[in-house]
């Protein structure tokens, strides 16, 4: 007959239908039959009966996918049309590797929808579309052809997918140069050309995907030099003083995080020193500690109390507090000629006061919640004297919750146990000391939140 695929009805329609696919089924040796199933098992059953008998054939399944006829229709969810779509062309497909699916009432369809489930009926086994006659097709819209003049004729459409099997979009080419229906030859060669321009379009977006993650890595290496930066970092700290020690360590969870420390001299006398926990993690975290550190910062005056600097900088906070984030704060105050300190507990883990003997305790909380929660809230503030020998260890969350890879925290036992066997060492052995015990605790677990310490000693 010179024509490759015949599509010779619907057998379920009428007994008539069902006979006349039948006798076109045994009647055809080179040409395909086609037939025609609604999305219901009985059709496609029906559909096979009468294809049988054809040495090759195919099963063309369809459902309405647009709102109206969802609704008024079928009376199904879009859901529900999703699920009719993977059950019907998967039971076609146990009668034969040739199944053809297509959307009825398409032009009115949502297009993410319909690519949705054209991606799906792909996956579970439909392939080509071949149109001999597009006007006598109900699917096609021929507004395109009116606005342009083109007059379309015969539509051949195969989809493209990637080495997974994953659909990354369709070819379809329309008018056979030589006037005649696309035939099989004409699906073999688009079938190759699909395969190798899916394998390729998967590498360009690959490749894509690549130089973006590279500039972001850039950007986030940038911001994390950045957020580094704002950090003192040059150890010893004052190496022109010997009546004070101090040593500090921060270990981001991602390229930038959301804990930091600040210390600086307020005077000669008097050495501030910040520890500080911002919560979440990130860009975000990263912004408003920057912000909180700052805050903090402009707020310490000589002769204030350290009650009266978060006071300041929580206030400060909470007007451009938009995101809800909140920083625990510890704020201390050192008279580097009498060894006292006085300090604010903004919600942070209480420090420990750790002697010359390695003995330790946990320091007495204050009034306070973390800063940026709510403004006008007052700080309490507590006073204690250091001896010769003794220091503050300062330390986030990060390192009491770090946790193995059995969820075991490190816990406060742990950190006091250390701090226990600390006896002779110098402050920066003792900051590195315990950072490396929370290592060698959790081994190849991944690190899930930033670890900072800091930590203070008074030589007098």
């Amino acid at each position: 007959m010179g024509v490759d695929i015949i599509e010779a009805g619907f057998p379920i329609a009428s007994p008539g239908d069902f006979e006349a696919v039948t006798e076109i089924s045994k009647i055809l040796k080179k040409s395909i039959p086609a037939g025609l199933s609604r999305h219901s098992k009985k059709d496609i059953d029906r559909c096979y009966e009468a294809l049988k008998h054809a040495p090759r054939f195919r099963i063309h399944t369809f459902i309405s996918t647009s709102p109206l006829h969802m609704k008024h229709k079928l009376n199904m969810t879009k859901e529900q049309v999703y699920d009719s779509v993977k059950e019907h062309v998967t039971y076609a497909r146990k009668f034969t590797d040739d199944v053809e699916w297509s959307c009825e009432d398409g032009t009115r369809t949502d297009m993410d929808y319909m690519c949705k489930t054209v991606e799906l009926a792909i996956k579970c086994g439909a392939k080509t579309v071949n149109i001999p006659d597009a006007y006598k097709d109900d699917r096609f819209n021929p507004a395109f052809d009116k606005e342009t003049n083109y007059r379309t004729k015969s539509i051949l459409c195969m989809p493209m997918l990637n080495n997974e099997g994953a659909l990354v979009g369709v070819v379809q080419v329309l008018n056979k140069k030589d006037g005649s229906t696309f035939d099989e030859k004409d699906e073999s060669l688009l079938e190759a050309l699909s395969v190798q321009a899916g394998v390729a379009i998967q590498r360009a977006r690959l490749l894509e995907a690549f130089v973006e993650k590279q500039r972001i890595q850039e950007s986030l290496k940038l911001a994390a030099d950045i957020q580094m930066g704002m950090l003192p970092k040059d150890f010893p700290a004052f190496p022109d003083r010997d009546d004070f020690d101090l040593f500090a360590s921060i270990i981001p969870a991602k390229e930038v995080g959301g804990d930091f420390y600040d210390f600086f001299l307020i005077d000669d006398d008097h050495l501030c020193f910040v520890i500080g926990d911002v919560s979440g993690k990130g860009v975000t975290a990263a912004l408003f500690m920057a912000v909180t550190k700052t805050h903090v910062a402009a707020s310490t005056t000589p002769g204030t109390a350290p009650s009266d600097i978060l006071v300041r900088a929580n206030d400060e906070l909470g007007k451009e507090n938009d995101p809800g984030m909140f920083c625990t704060i510890f704020y201390g105050i050192l008279n580097t000629k009498t060894g006292t300190v006085r300090y604010s507990n903004g919600g942070h883990n209480p420090p420990y006061l750790v002697r010359a003997d390695g003995s330790n305790e946990q320091l007495e909380g204050t009034e306070g919640i973390a800063l940026g929660v709510m403004d006008g809230m007052d700080f309490g503030v507590n006073t204690l004297t250091l001896g010769k020998g003794e220091a503050i260890y300062l330390y986030t969350d990060g390192v009491n919750e770090a946790m193995d890879d059995g969820g075991n925290e490190y816990s406060y036992e742990r950190l006091e146990e250390f701090l226990k066997m600390s006896k002779g060492q110098s402050i920066t052995e003792i900051v590195n000391g315990s950072l490396d015990d929370v290592s060698g605790f959790v081994k190849n677990a991944e690190q899930s939140d930033d670890i900072t310490v800091l930590a203070v000693r008074y030589n007098g």
